[in-house]
């Protein structure tokens, strides 16, 4: 490795710089002692490097400065320094056309290299109002580039799902297939006894001998003990049964909101799951073995799960429990970080303050698991007095500095999103779709750093997008803080 190969192997870049030692001089065969540069220009013989130690003493790693491109610059690359390929053996004199010298560009870069970085740096700094995304412009320009140049597309799944990731807003109730709700009420089914399966299958007995359920059967759960009544559906009925009456009922899924159904209809898959089992105390553990195997195999690293442990159980104690059990679960994935968000109900006012009182005493005692707040339920009903009694109520976790997020903006005016940001001081707002249509307001959210939680599949199938495009591309450019999350993925089949 000579001085100039070394210096070349730190600019251009190279796998190894290898540094050769010779043997003493007389151990050399008498081709080695005379060596002609066409020598090295040939693989060796054997007898010629038998005794020569090379030695690994780094790697090179292109000059950043080679790539960065300005308007007196272009990027340094073959087209416009060609580099001609001598034949086999043969050394080649390689004279460099005026005005085309790569040394001297390299030198002249690096002497106005820190010019060269200093502007760049500072065009980042005006162009890209993502703060967090202005880390990665510390790869070189050409793997910038490159990465800017590779679309995410389904031919490239396993990559996909290689990328560590992280889901910031994902329900508890949305989260298990088919196959782990089955787990969870075969777990359920074989901790009742003869007395309670007989009476549990007497209840679903109607729902067993059709293909096709009425559309209110989850009304027929709610006699008796729901959670043994969906266990039965579970453990009983063939797959073609709940295919049919848990997806293939609300096929297209596309803006069931406004349709006859409403609401309802996007929820139907999740019947089955979330608080119809929950309740039962031998569903907790293997529902969260369900949920975080699910998440692992998307390429989850970190995870804000979201739900009320108030329709689980009831009393603070116990619902406490609940969450602590969740987290003793949750502790045995090392490569899987669970963090959970408890939700408001806005729509019952009366155990709203019950509600945050609990999540501020399970921030405390929960050694960090609990992170955060949430509002959710229909915005419709929010008037002024409405929100002034819920912002009252939260004044408990306003004083204990706890992180809220509040669900609005995704079928309801901008003024539901004002009223997260300025009523409830949301450091995130779960759709907000409708923020779009209030630049200041936009505007504010990009400055104080509020975050959108984007759910664009259960968005198309709540909403629809038919006549108006999705804003994600539009928040972006404006510079708002934004996350791409999965909402309920078992619910929309859909995965992180």
């Amino acid at each position: 490795m000579s001085a100039d190969l070394q210096r070349a192997g730190m600019v251009i870049g190279c796998h190894a710089l290898l540094h050769v030692i010779a043997p003493p001089f007389k151990q050399m065969t008498e081709r080695m002692r005379t060596a002609d540069p066409e020598i090295f220009a040939i693989p060796l013989q054997r007898e010629d490097y038998r005794g020569l130690l090379p030695l690994v003493v780094g790697r090179g790693r292109r000059s950043e400065l080679l790539d960065i491109e300005s308007p007196d610059n272009t990027p340094v690359n073959s087209e416009y320094y060609p580099l001609p390929l001598p034949d086999d053996g043969v050394p080649l004199d390689w004279a460099m056309e005026k005005g085309k010298s790569l040394p001297a560009e390299i030198e002249r870069r690096e002497r106005e290299g820190s010019r060269l970085l200093g502007n760049y740096l500072h065009a980042l700094a005006t162009t890209e109002h993502h703060e967090n995304w202005r880390s990665l412009y510390r790869l070189p320009p050409s793997t910038i580039e490159r990465l800017r140049n590779v679309r995410l597309i389904n031919e490239r799944p396993p990559w996909l799902k290689a990328i560590p990731k992280a889901d910031l807003h994902r329900h508890i109730g949305g989260c298990l297939d088919i196959a782990a709700q089955r787990r969870v009420g075969r777990a359920i089914w074989d901790d009742l006894n003869a007395s309670q399966r007989a009476a549990a299958l007497e209840r679903v007995r109607p729902l067993l001998q059709k293909e096709r359920w009425e559309w209110r059967w989850p009304e027929l759960l709610k006699a008796g003990e729901r959670s043994h009544n969906a266990a039965a559906l579970l453990v009983e009925a063939d797959d073609t049964q709940l295919e049919r009456n848990l997806f293939d009922e609300t096929e297209p899924r596309h803006a069931l909101q406004a349709g006859q159904r409403g609401f309802q209809a996007y929820e139907r898959p999740g019947e089955l799951a979330g608080s119809a089992v929950l309740t039962h105390p031998a569903a907790l553990e293997p529902y969260v073995e369900g949920l975080l195997e699910g998440a692992r195999s998307e390429g989850l690293r970190y995870l804000e799960l979201r739900g009320s442990p108030q329709k689980y159980r009831t009393g603070r104690d116990r619902q406490i429990d609940f969450l602590r059990q969740v987290q003793r679960t949750a502790s045995r994935y090392q490569d899987l970080t669970l963090r959970f968000i408890i939700i408001a109900d806005r729509r019952n006012l009366e155990q709203l303050t019950a509600t945050i009182d609990l999540a501020v005493k399970a921030s405390r005692e929960l050694d960090g698991f609990v992170v955060g707040l949430d509002l959710a339920g229909d915005e419709m009903k929010d008037d002024d007095e409405r929100m002034q009694k819920i912002s009252r109520a939260f004044e408990p976790a306003f004083e204990a500095c706890l992180p809220i997020t509040i669900h609005a903006g995704e079928g309801t005016p901008a003024d539901m999103i004002w009223n997260a940001a300025y009523r409830l001081h949301a450091d995130r707002v779960g759709h907000g779709l409708t923020l779009i249509h209030n630049e200041p307001l936009l505007q504010r959210f990009r400055d104080r750093g509020i975050c959108v939680e984007l759910c664009p599949t259960s968005n198309e199938e709540v909403v629809g997008f038919d006549e108006k495009p999705y804003p994600l591309g539009d928040y972006w450019k404006r510079g708002v803080p934004l996350t791409i999350c999965t909402d309920n993925p078992a619910i929309s089949r859909t995965d992180a």
